[in-house]
């Protein structure tokens, strides 16, 4: 057990002598299944329950050739969506010493919050710990059930940005780029119409937006991206995030494709989703746990299934191809290259998801826990080494040529007078990057502010 867990548990037991419920949150990989494991160890021989999300998490623990034997006989596991084991006969049946409540945010779901509740009230003198990267449910009015489960009472708290600040997981290396400018170009295209320029004018400008198209393509498209980032590196696993099933299969496609124009021949594919099974998922997750050939690039095309709580060591990046706004999906698809131990992950997002709010959010938790642990480190006497969170944005001159572009159409006011509409009748500004508003590509623009807004004027900062 690492050192930062060690405090947790010990914190957590501390706890326990005045509170029965105690919440443990911290991020993705940082290990809290291994205080988990402590605890059971803790209540050998007495009656326990173990309630997970999914079959697939419930496997992992009792699977875990370390540890799995501390889920004993006198451990009940049980999904949060049991309905039938938690009809209210069995749940006053269900008399425990230890309760615990693995990815406690999703208490909050209605179809079983009010069944999980009542077994915690029919339990009271059973000591009760929660355990998740976030307690917050961002998409349910943001309710925190660490606030509603345990009174805010936690044993530790340490989001993904300290963690990567403090060192104890690793600080990845973060690309963004697109895998192609035809969404651009389209939206630059509707611009020029939308403009007050003479058509000889708006077709000159065509025509550039045709050459940037094709020399990005030619000196920074995808697979010259994956050459320069991986070429003589010993990185050869990723996870692919996809948006569905007609998604992954064009995209094992494409994304193979760009491995093998980017040099790399060998590649073997494995893919999982939730319709293929428990069983044979389970199964094509250990293939690509154990898939070793020196040379070649392996890849999981996975759609939800490995978003939470199901780990696999030594993922060497993750290429994300599922646009999000959720901050929980965020740093779950990119905590599955973020685990204790693990070496310059690498992390290729080619869908903007680091132009949203929630990835701005992130950036910014990044810089306040790097500054926190710096004055941490001052105060003990210790050398500053706390690591930079770099963003290396391989669209950025294209990017800087295409608002040149938007600068000489000069519709800013145009756009930002949607906005206005759209916040009178949304009540926000989080404008999703693919949602359009009244016919246009209104997300898009947004995206586009948030990223280029080095360039904006003061005026329309604060606007």
């Amino acid at each position: 057990m690492h050192s930062h867990n060690k405090v947790a548990y010990e914190t957590l037991k501390t706890l326990w002598k005045t509170n029965k419920r105690v919440a443990i949150i911290q991020a993705t990989g940082t290990g809290k299944s291994y205080i988990i494991f402590k605890v059971l160890s803790d209540f050998i021989g007495k009656k326990k329950i173990l309630l997970t999300p999914s079959k697939a998490i419930q496997n992992q623990f009792i699977e875990n050739t370390d540890y799995g034997w501390l889920i004993d006989n006198k451990t009940q596991t049980f999904l949060y969506h049991n309905n039938k084991r938690f009809d209210d006969e069995n749940i006053h049946k269900l008399k425990v010493d230890l309760i615990i409540l693995d990815e406690f945010h999703r208490i909050g779901a209605t179809k079983f919050e009010k069944k999980i509740k009542k077994l915690l009230a029919t339990n009271p003198d059973a000591y009760i710990v929660g355990t998740t990267a976030t307690p917050i449910r961002y998409l349910d009015g943001k309710r925190d059930m660490c606030e509603e489960l345990f009174d805010g009472i936690k044993a530790s708290h340490m989001t993904l940005p300290q963690a990567i600040a403090s060192k104890v997981l690793p600080n990845p290396v973060y690309i963004t780029s697109l895998i192609s400018l035809e969404e651009d170009s389209k939206y630059y295209f509707s611009e020029i119409q939308q403009s007050k320029r003479s058509e000889e004018e708006k077709n000159g400008i065509k025509e550039e937006i045709e050459r940037i198209k094709l020399d990005w393509e030619k000196s920074s498209g995808v697979p010259e991206i994956l050459k320069k980032h991986l070429n003589g590196k010993n990185l050869k696993k990723f996870i692919v995030f996809c948006e569905g099933v007609d998604h992954l299969d064009e995209m094992k496609i494409e994304v193979t494709g760009w491995f093998q124009k980017a040099g790399f021949r060998d590649r073997q594919i494995f893919e999982i989703f939730s319709r293929l099974g428990l069983a044979k998922n389970t199964k094509t997750i250990e293939k690509f746990k154990n898939f070793n050939e020196k040379d070649s690039i392996v890849l999981l095309f996975a759609i939800d299934m490995l978003n939470e709580g199901v780990h696999i060591s030594d993922v060497d990046g993750v290429i994300l191809l599922r646009p999000t706004e959720s901050p929980i999906v965020f740093y779950q698809q990119i905590g599955r290259c973020l685990q204790a131990g693990n070496q310059s992950p690498v992390i290729f997002d080619f869908v903007r998801n680091f132009n949203s709010i929630t990835a701005t959010n992130f950036r910014n938790a990044l810089e306040e826990a790097r500054e926190e642990e710096r004055k941490q480190r001052e105060q003990d006497g210790i050398v500053d080494d706390t690591p930079e969170f770099k963003i290396t944005d391989e669209t950025k001159d294209v990017s800087d040529l295409f608002e040149d572009i938007a600068k000489r159409l000069e519709n800013w006011e145009v756009w930002f007078s949607l906005l206005k509409e759209y916040k009178k009748e949304h009540k926000h500004c989080y404008v999703p990057h693919k949602d359009s508003y009244k016919g246009q590509k209104l997300g898009f623009w947004c995206g586009n502010q948030r990223r280029n807004r080095t360039v904006l004027t003061s005026d329309q900062i604060n606007k």
